[in-house]
């Protein structure tokens, strides 16, 4: 593998060690995991190509911020972030999974600059107030047991500092009649009692509770930030004028286009 530009010079994330690419194909194995697949060792490349776009968008964008991944996994998103200048936190409650995030943020030559933690219950992290310009909660938010919700978003909002964005991004959205994550049908309009741990979904109204105060900046722009961002990742200008033309009609009724996906998107601001 050549030298490559690493995480954290405004670059494409590239691995520029061997010597880390084994150790973490060798660990993703040793936890059940394929090093070759794309949400594996393909992971960060898939974030750069999709994710990365909404990131530039919010406003201010995330160089020199603050941010927290809540529920950084293997790191993909932790990793993209550093890239754009980032100075990226990520936790997760996996223990294991941190310490694989860890070796893949080395093959990128991210090592030392992105803060891993595992933290065992997310209802009290351990952050002062206002500690982050940004939380990301990316694909997560669906796996959080549904009583213990309120007290992790709470949390969060703990964290935000003032004007501070939440970016909610890739999450099942119990809205819709198939489960993503089981490709069940109708399992989500179970009642919780019902439904149990069959499915892992939420609303995107009952996470915007968890925000009381919060500007929607999807509402508030007509989900432009999204639409710029989806067109960077290869919207095609058709779909996104019949998008825009869906958000019109919704408007109204105080929803966004990300708030209907199969996997929702929010970005709140704090007051």
């Amino acid at each position: 593998m050549s030298e490559g530009r690493g995480a954290g010079e405004m670059g494409k994330p590239t691995v520029v060690s061997e010597e880390r690419d084994r150790e973490f194909a060798a660990l993703a194995r040793a936890q059940g995991h394929d090093p070759a697949g794309t949400f594996v060792g393909g992971y960060v490349d898939y974030e750069w190509r999709k994710g990365r776009h909404l990131f530039l968008e919010v406003p201010g964008g995330v160089e020199g911020k603050r941010v927290l991944e809540f529920g950084c996994h293997i790191g993909a998103s932790a990793i993209v972030l550093d890239a754009l200048g980032a100075k990226v936190t990520g936790i997760d409650v996996h223990a294991p999974t941190i310490e694989l995030a860890k070796v893949n943020a080395a093959r990128y030559g991210a090592e030392g600059r992105i803060d891993f933690r595992h933290v065992a219950d997310t209802r009290a992290l351990p952050f002062a107030d206002a500690s982050f310009d940004i939380v990301v909660c990316n694909s997560v938010l669906e796996y959080v047991r549904s009583r213990e919700l309120p007290a992790v978003l709470a949390e969060l909002d703990r964290v935000v500092a003032p004007s501070g964005i939440v970016m909610v991004l890739g999450t099942s959205n119990r809205l819709w009649p198939r489960d993503t994550h089981t490709k069940r049908w109708l399992l989500n309009y179970l009642p919780d009692p019902v439904r149990g741990e069959l499915t892992r979904s939420v609303t995107p109204f009952r996470v915007k509770r968890g925000f009381p105060g919060y500007r929607d900046l999807c509402l508030a722009d007509g989900s432009r930030m999204l639409l710029d961002a989806k067109e960077k990742a290869g919207l095609s200008p058709t779909k996104r004028t019949a998008a825009e033309l869906v958000q019109r009609a919704i408007r109204p009724l105080g929803l966004s286009l990300g708030m209907l996906a199969q996997s929702f998107t929010l970005l709140l601001q704090k007051p």
